[in-house]
Protein backbone atom coordinates (compact mmCIF):
# COMPACT_ATOMS: atom_id res chain seq x y z
CA UNK A 1 0.00 0.00 0.00
CA UNK A 2 1.03 3.55 -1.12
CA UNK A 3 0.25 6.15 1.58
CA UNK A 4 0.12 10.12 0.74
CA UNK A 5 1.63 11.47 3.82
CA UNK A 6 2.81 14.39 2.27
CA UNK A 7 1.68 18.15 3.54
CA UNK A 8 1.11 20.37 0.57
CA UNK A 9 3.84 23.33 -0.11
CA UNK A 10 2.09 26.45 0.30
CA UNK A 11 3.26 30.02 -0.62
CA UNK A 12 1.27 33.41 0.60
CA UNK A 13 0.86 36.76 -1.10
CA UNK A 14 3.41 39.74 -0.26
CA UNK A 15 1.41 41.41 2.48
CA UNK A 16 -0.94 44.25 1.66
CA UNK A 17 -2.23 47.36 3.72
CA UNK A 18 -5.09 49.73 3.55
CA UNK A 19 -6.40 52.53 5.82
CA UNK A 20 -8.62 52.74 8.25
CA UNK A 21 -12.73 53.87 7.27
CA UNK A 22 -14.91 56.22 8.68
CA UNK A 23 -15.45 53.71 11.74
CA UNK A 24 -11.13 53.02 11.96
CA UNK A 25 -11.62 49.37 10.98
CA UNK A 26 -10.99 48.17 7.76
CA UNK A 27 -11.95 44.60 6.20
CA UNK A 28 -9.33 41.99 6.19
CA UNK A 29 -8.79 40.90 1.99
CA UNK A 30 -9.20 37.79 0.56
CA UNK A 31 -5.70 36.73 -0.14
CA UNK A 32 -6.44 33.17 -1.75
CA UNK A 33 -5.87 34.23 -4.89
CA UNK A 34 -2.45 35.33 -4.19
CA UNK A 35 -1.50 32.22 -2.59
CA UNK A 36 0.57 29.34 -4.51
CA UNK A 37 -0.14 26.24 -4.07
CA UNK A 38 1.12 22.55 -4.76
CA UNK A 39 0.92 18.82 -3.86
CA UNK A 40 3.06 15.53 -4.78
CA UNK A 41 -0.07 13.75 -5.32
CA UNK A 42 -3.34 16.33 -4.74
CA UNK A 43 -3.83 18.28 -8.12
CA UNK A 44 -3.26 21.99 -7.16
CA UNK A 45 -6.82 22.69 -8.36
CA UNK A 46 -8.11 20.35 -5.77
CA UNK A 47 -6.55 21.55 -3.19
CA UNK A 48 -8.54 23.08 -0.72
CA UNK A 49 -7.27 26.41 0.89
CA UNK A 50 -8.88 28.26 3.98
CA UNK A 51 -7.91 31.24 5.25
CA UNK A 52 -7.98 32.86 8.73
CA UNK A 53 -9.04 35.65 9.38
CA UNK A 54 -12.19 35.07 6.90
CA UNK A 55 -11.98 37.49 3.97
CA UNK A 56 -13.95 40.34 5.27
CA UNK A 57 -13.27 40.34 8.97
CA UNK A 58 -13.22 44.25 10.74
CA UNK A 59 -9.63 44.35 12.26
CA UNK A 60 -8.26 48.39 13.47
CA UNK A 61 -5.40 49.76 13.16
CA UNK A 62 -1.80 47.47 12.87
CA UNK A 63 -0.76 44.52 11.85
CA UNK A 64 -2.52 41.80 11.27
CA UNK A 65 -1.57 37.91 10.37
CA UNK A 66 -3.29 36.22 8.09
CA UNK A 67 -2.96 32.17 7.66
CA UNK A 68 -4.02 30.16 4.52
CA UNK A 69 -3.90 26.18 5.54
CA UNK A 70 -3.72 24.24 2.14
CA UNK A 71 -4.64 20.55 2.94
CA UNK A 72 -4.43 17.71 0.22
CA UNK A 73 -7.14 14.87 -0.51
CA UNK A 74 -5.50 13.05 2.17
CA UNK A 75 -6.02 15.64 4.92
CA UNK A 76 -1.69 16.79 4.78
CA UNK A 77 -1.70 20.36 5.83
CA UNK A 78 0.52 23.02 6.09
CA UNK A 79 0.43 26.83 6.51
CA UNK A 80 1.61 30.28 5.74
CA UNK A 81 1.29 33.70 6.52
CA UNK A 82 1.07 37.14 5.32
CA UNK A 83 0.47 39.86 7.07
CA UNK A 84 -2.49 42.57 6.32
CA UNK A 85 -1.81 46.40 7.64
CA UNK A 86 -4.48 48.95 8.27
CA UNK A 87 -2.87 52.35 8.71
CA UNK A 88 -4.52 55.85 9.96
CA UNK A 89 -4.13 58.28 7.10
CA UNK A 90 -7.45 60.14 8.07
CA UNK A 91 -6.67 63.50 9.83
CA UNK A 92 -9.07 64.71 12.34
CA UNK A 93 -12.47 66.88 11.29
CA UNK A 94 -12.52 69.95 13.35
CA UNK A 95 -14.82 72.28 13.93
CA UNK A 96 -13.81 76.41 15.83
CA UNK A 97 -15.86 77.94 18.00
CA UNK A 98 -17.55 81.22 16.69
CA UNK A 99 -16.06 84.79 16.52
CA UNK A 100 -15.01 86.37 19.27
CA UNK A 101 -14.55 90.35 20.28
CA UNK A 102 -13.53 92.36 23.01
CA UNK A 103 -12.46 96.28 23.56
CA UNK A 104 -8.67 97.69 23.83
CA UNK A 105 -7.83 98.53 26.52
CA UNK A 106 -5.98 101.71 28.14
CA UNK A 107 -2.97 100.57 25.69
CA UNK A 108 -4.98 99.97 22.77
CA UNK A 109 -4.15 96.71 22.58
CA UNK A 110 -6.48 93.26 23.68
CA UNK A 111 -4.75 89.39 24.46
CA UNK A 112 -5.92 86.68 22.59
CA UNK A 113 -8.15 84.77 23.99
CA UNK A 114 -7.94 80.60 24.47
CA UNK A 115 -10.49 79.31 21.65
CA UNK A 116 -9.61 75.64 22.63
CA UNK A 117 -12.74 75.05 25.02
CA UNK A 118 -15.00 75.69 22.29
CA UNK A 119 -13.71 73.64 19.30
CA UNK A 120 -15.00 70.24 18.62
CA UNK A 121 -12.54 67.48 17.33
CA UNK A 122 -13.35 63.95 16.10
CA UNK A 123 -11.34 61.78 14.59
CA UNK A 124 -11.74 57.84 12.90
CA UNK A 125 -9.12 56.35 15.23
CA UNK A 126 -8.12 58.55 18.13
CA UNK A 127 -10.41 59.05 20.90
CA UNK A 128 -11.19 63.02 21.12
CA UNK A 129 -9.67 63.03 24.57
CA UNK A 130 -6.31 62.12 22.85
CA UNK A 131 -5.89 64.39 20.04
CA UNK A 132 -3.72 67.32 20.24
CA UNK A 133 -5.01 71.09 19.80
CA UNK A 134 -3.05 73.95 19.23
CA UNK A 135 -4.14 77.49 18.36
CA UNK A 136 -2.07 80.13 16.56
CA UNK A 137 -1.24 83.11 17.67
CA UNK A 138 -0.70 81.83 21.51
CA UNK A 139 -3.47 82.55 23.91
CA UNK A 140 -2.13 85.94 25.22
CA UNK A 141 -0.75 87.45 21.93
CA UNK A 142 -1.25 90.94 22.15
CA UNK A 143 -3.05 92.64 19.39
CA UNK A 144 -4.59 96.21 17.93
CA UNK A 145 -7.80 97.43 16.99
CA UNK A 146 -8.74 95.13 14.22
CA UNK A 147 -10.14 91.63 13.09
CA UNK A 148 -7.37 88.60 13.78
CA UNK A 149 -7.62 85.32 12.17
CA UNK A 150 -7.24 82.42 14.99
CA UNK A 151 -6.02 78.96 13.36
CA UNK A 152 -6.91 75.94 15.52
CA UNK A 153 -5.12 72.45 14.30
CA UNK A 154 -5.81 69.27 15.73
CA UNK A 155 -3.64 66.22 15.68
CA UNK A 156 -3.89 62.66 16.18
CA UNK A 157 -2.26 60.25 17.13
CA UNK A 158 -1.12 58.85 13.85
CA UNK A 159 0.37 62.68 12.95
CA UNK A 160 -2.37 63.76 10.76
CA UNK A 161 -3.86 66.76 11.36
CA UNK A 162 -6.13 69.26 9.71
CA UNK A 163 -7.30 72.68 10.86
CA UNK A 164 -9.85 75.45 11.01
CA UNK A 165 -10.21 79.14 11.92
CA UNK A 166 -12.16 81.86 14.17
CA UNK A 167 -11.34 85.63 14.32
CA UNK A 168 -10.97 87.57 17.14
CA UNK A 169 -12.27 91.09 16.36
CA UNK A 170 -10.83 93.91 18.63
CA UNK A 171 -12.90 96.87 18.65
CA UNK A 172 -11.95 100.80 20.08
CA UNK A 173 -15.03 101.72 22.62
CA UNK A 174 -12.84 103.96 24.58
CA UNK A 175 -13.45 107.85 24.13
CA UNK A 176 -10.75 110.13 24.24
CA UNK A 177 -9.12 111.89 27.64
CA UNK A 178 -9.81 115.83 27.46
CA UNK A 179 -8.96 118.24 29.40
CA UNK A 180 -10.20 122.20 28.77
CA UNK A 181 -7.63 125.15 29.17
CA UNK A 182 -8.29 127.25 32.06
CA UNK A 183 -10.76 130.12 32.03
CA UNK A 184 -10.72 133.13 30.16
CA UNK A 185 -12.14 137.00 30.02
CA UNK A 186 -11.96 139.84 27.84
CA UNK A 187 -13.63 143.44 28.22
CA UNK A 188 -16.48 144.46 26.06
CA UNK A 189 -15.85 146.34 22.83
CA UNK A 190 -17.75 149.91 21.72
CA UNK A 191 -20.50 147.92 20.59
CA UNK A 192 -21.34 146.19 24.03
CA UNK A 193 -19.66 142.42 23.13
CA UNK A 194 -16.60 140.03 22.59
CA UNK A 195 -15.79 137.70 19.97
CA UNK A 196 -15.17 133.96 21.43
CA UNK A 197 -12.14 132.90 21.06
CA UNK A 198 -9.85 129.91 19.90
CA UNK A 199 -9.14 127.85 23.00
CA UNK A 200 -8.33 124.50 21.17
CA UNK A 201 -4.72 125.39 21.24
CA UNK A 202 -4.88 124.91 25.15
CA UNK A 203 -6.90 121.64 24.95
CA UNK A 204 -4.89 118.42 26.19
CA UNK A 205 -6.40 115.30 24.48
CA UNK A 206 -5.18 111.67 24.07
CA UNK A 207 -6.64 108.14 23.26
CA UNK A 208 -5.87 104.59 23.88
CA UNK A 209 -5.65 104.15 19.71
CA UNK A 210 -5.95 107.27 18.06
CA UNK A 211 -2.93 109.15 18.01
CA UNK A 212 -3.05 112.50 19.57
CA UNK A 213 -2.06 114.36 16.16
CA UNK A 214 -5.38 112.94 14.51
CA UNK A 215 -8.13 113.87 17.40
CA UNK A 216 -10.47 115.36 15.80
CA UNK A 217 -11.60 118.93 18.02
CA UNK A 218 -14.46 121.04 17.99
CA UNK A 219 -15.22 123.92 20.18
CA UNK A 220 -18.80 125.55 20.83
CA UNK A 221 -19.63 128.25 20.10
CA UNK A 222 -17.08 128.47 17.36
CA UNK A 223 -14.09 131.52 17.56
CA UNK A 224 -15.18 134.68 16.57
CA UNK A 225 -19.06 134.44 17.78
CA UNK A 226 -19.97 137.53 19.56
CA UNK A 227 -21.19 137.34 23.19
CA UNK A 228 -22.42 139.92 25.53
CA UNK A 229 -21.27 140.82 28.90
CA UNK A 230 -21.75 137.34 31.50
CA UNK A 231 -19.90 134.38 31.51
CA UNK A 232 -20.44 132.00 28.47
CA UNK A 233 -19.59 128.24 28.70
CA UNK A 234 -17.53 127.20 25.64
CA UNK A 235 -17.63 123.33 24.88
CA UNK A 236 -14.60 121.52 23.27
CA UNK A 237 -15.64 118.03 21.93
CA UNK A 238 -12.50 115.73 20.96
CA UNK A 239 -13.61 112.13 18.67
CA UNK A 240 -11.33 109.55 17.95
CA UNK A 241 -11.20 107.76 14.39
CA UNK A 242 -13.53 105.41 16.01
CA UNK A 243 -15.52 107.66 16.55
CA UNK A 244 -16.13 107.70 20.33
CA UNK A 245 -16.16 111.26 21.68
CA UNK A 246 -16.01 113.19 25.08
CA UNK A 247 -16.23 117.08 26.22
CA UNK A 248 -14.93 119.34 28.33
CA UNK A 249 -15.91 122.65 29.39
CA UNK A 250 -14.20 126.03 30.36
CA UNK A 251 -15.65 129.72 30.54
CA UNK A 252 -15.07 132.72 28.50
CA UNK A 253 -16.34 136.22 30.90
CA UNK A 254 -16.90 139.03 29.13
CA UNK A 255 -16.54 142.18 31.36
CA UNK A 256 -17.74 145.92 31.10
CA UNK A 257 -14.77 147.99 31.80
Amino acid sequence: TVGDTTPPAVICAAPSSASAGANGLAAIPNVLSGVTASDNVTPAGSISLVQSPLAGTLVGVGTHPITVTATDQAGNASACTTTFTVGDTTPPAVICAAPSSASAGANGLVAIPNVLAGVTASDNVTPAASLTLSQSPAVGTLVGVGTHPITVTATDQAGNSASCTTTFTVGDTTPPAVICPAPSSASAGANGLAAIPDVLSGVTASDNVTPVGSISLVQSPAVGTLVGVGIHHITVTAADQAGNSASCTTTFTVGDT
